[in-house]
C-alpha cells in the first residue's frame, strides 16, 4: 500500500528528517571521547543506561536516528506513523534536557547557555506532534462514502478529488433547491 504524504508535511519532514539523519551519520563513526560524552548525558538523566557501554549506546543512538530521519524523509511512511515516533524522541531529548539541572536555570525551563542546544529540540516535539495532529484531523474529515455523478462513483480514499467533484456536480447537476436522493436509491 503507498501513502502519499501531503504536501503541507513535506518542508517539515524534509528539514527535520535531513537534519536527524545527518546527526545519525556523524554519531555512527563517533570516537571514544564522544562516545562517553553523549553517554553520560543520556545515562545522568536515564541511569537504566548506565548499563550499556557508551561505544554501543551511541551505535544504538545513531542507528535509530539514522531510521527516524530515513522514516521522516520517506513518503511510504505515513505522517502519523513518523510524526509519532518524531514525538517520542523529540520527547526523550526534552526529558533529559529537564532531568539535567545543568541545562537549565534553577526553578525555570529556560535554558543555561550549556543546555541551549537541547533545548532547541523543542521545535522537533513541535513538528512531531504537528504531523500526529494533522493526520488525526484528516482521518476524522474523511468523507464516509463515495461521490455520486452522472457516470461513475468515486471511492473511499480520493478525498480531494471527492470535494471538487461534488462541488461540481451539486453546481452544474443538481438543483440546490431539490433535495439529494440518496447514493443507494440512484443506483437500484
Amino acid at each position: 500500500m503507498i501513502f502519499r504524504v501531503k504536501a503541507r508535511d513535506l518542508p517539515a519532514r524534509v528539514a527535520t528528517g535531513a537534519y536527524i539523519l545527518h546527526a545519525g551519520l556523524e554519531k555512527w563513526h563517533a570516537d571514544e571521547a564522544r562516545a562517553k560524552g553523549v553517554h553520560k548525558a543520556a545515562s545522568g538523566a536515564f541511569p537504566f543506561l548506565e548499563r550499556i557501554p557508551p561505544e554501543r549506546f551511541v551505535r544504538i543512538l545513531a542507528a535509530s536516528e539514522i531510521a527516524l530521519g530515513g522514516a521522516l524523509l520517506a513518503p511510504v511512511v505515513p505522517s502519523a506513523l513518523a510524526g509519532a515516533a518524531l514525538t517520542g524522541f523529540s520527547g526523550s531529548l526534552l526529558t533529559m534536557y529537564l532531568r539535567t539541572p545543568a541545562m537549565h536555570k534553577p526553578g525555570s525551563v529556560w535554558p543555561t547557555q550549556a543546555g541551549t542546544g537541547v533545548s532547541k529540540d523543542v521545535w522537533m516535539l513541535g513538528i512531531g506532534l504537528g504531523l500526529v495532529a494533522g493526520a488525526v484531523a484528516d482521518r476524522q474529515s474523511a468523507p464516509h462514502a463515495g461521490v455520486i455523478s452522472p457516470h461513475f462513483l468515486l471511492p473511499l480514499g480520493y478525498g480531494h478529488y471527492d470535494i471538487r467533484l461534488s462541488g461540481l456536480y451539486t453546481v452544474l447537476v443538481r438543483p440546490t433547491d431539490q433535495p439529494s436522493v440518496p447514493a443507494r436509491q440512484r443506483l437500484a
